[in-house]
This record gives C-alpha cells, structure tokens and sequence, in this order.
C-alpha cells in the first residue's frame, strides 16, 4: 500500500475584468493545464481539483507524478 503523499504545486492566477463568467485563469505548469474560477477561492479550488484529477490518472496509467518547481513565468517589474 502507498503512503499518503502531500505535494504542493505552484500556480498562476491571472484576473480578466473583461471576462464576467470566470474572471480568473489558473495555469499549472507542472501539468500543462489551465482552468478558471468565478471568484479568487473558486479558482484555487478548480486548480485543486484539476491537480488532483489529473495525478489521479497519472497514477492509474503508472505513470510518475510531475515533479513541483518553480513557476516558469517571469515577472517584468514595473516602477513607478
């Protein structure tokens, strides 16, 4: 039997006023994917349930869970 495993992935949440169904985005780059959210916690949530399904059907294909690293997205800075 497996041990319980907790990994932590990291996310982008970007906000898109102009989109009123699912304003935000989440992109999870260790799996490739992006789902939305209607509001900050729902898209946290959404990313929890795609990470989760999605290592679901890694391990039931026998397949190894992607490794947490960093965000690939760089920032620009902007000064005032």
């Amino acid at each position: 039997m497996a041990k319980d495993l907790t990994v932590s992935y990291p996310v982008v949440i970007t906000h898109d006023n102009a989109d009123v169904d699912y304003p935000y985005e989440v992109y999870i780059p260790a799996f490739g994917g992006y789902t939305q959210g209607t509001s900050m916690a729902n898209a946290i949530l959404m990313a929890r349930d795609f990470i989760g399904l999605s290592a679901m059907d890694l391990r039931k294909d026998g397949k190894a869970l992607p490794i947490p690293g960093r965000c690939p997205i760089k920032r620009k800075m902007i000064r005032p």
